[in-house]
């Protein structure tokens, strides 16, 4: 889901990108069939997916707890492919770990059904995203880290 920079944000994020200061316009947390929360500057876009969510505590990429998606939404180059911090698992069992991380929820309050902008979560996050292949076939890594987010609930 691409975020549209002109819609306002019911949230805040704050992070690192490569060492370098990353402060999305927008940024929002939904609840539905799980809790995303999604960021954008408008270059790029973050997505953050809960596997289960449990409440407060620590969710660990490698146990599939959480998962992280970053990807361009709206610029080019040759850093605007995909990249992600996933585990995920084959019909055999077999475990494949992409990237690494962390996030850990500090506060939740949940949403009320139907009400628009209740509840919210906030909380800290460190992840290293690996990337698509770049021209000369080798994969990139982007590191995210020093994050903090905050926002209420954009949806039930």
């Amino acid at each position: 889901m691409f975020l549209d920079c002109e819609i306002p944000t019911i949230g805040a994020m704050t992070a690192t990108l490569d060492g370098t200061p990353w402060i999305p316009v927008s940024t929002r947390a939904y609840h539905g069939s799980g809790i995303s929360l999604q960021a954008s500057d408008c270059r790029y876009k973050l997505r953050i997916d809960f596997g289960r969510f449990k409440g407060l505590g620590t969710y660990d990429v490698a146990a599939g707890d959480v998962r992280v998606y970053h990807e361009c939404d709206g610029g080019t180059g040759l850093d605007c492919g995909l990249y992600q911090a996933t585990a995920t698992t084959d019909g055999f069992g077999k475990t494949t770990v992409t990237g690494s991380g962390s996030l850990t929820v500090t506060a939740y309050t949940p949403p009320t059904p139907g009400v628009l902008g209740s509840g919210a979560i906030e909380g800290t996050f460190s992840f290293t995203m690996l990337g698509p292949f770049t021209m000369l076939g080798v994969p990139g890594a982007r590191v995210m880290a020093n994050g903090r987010f905050g926002s209420r609930f954009y949806g039930w």
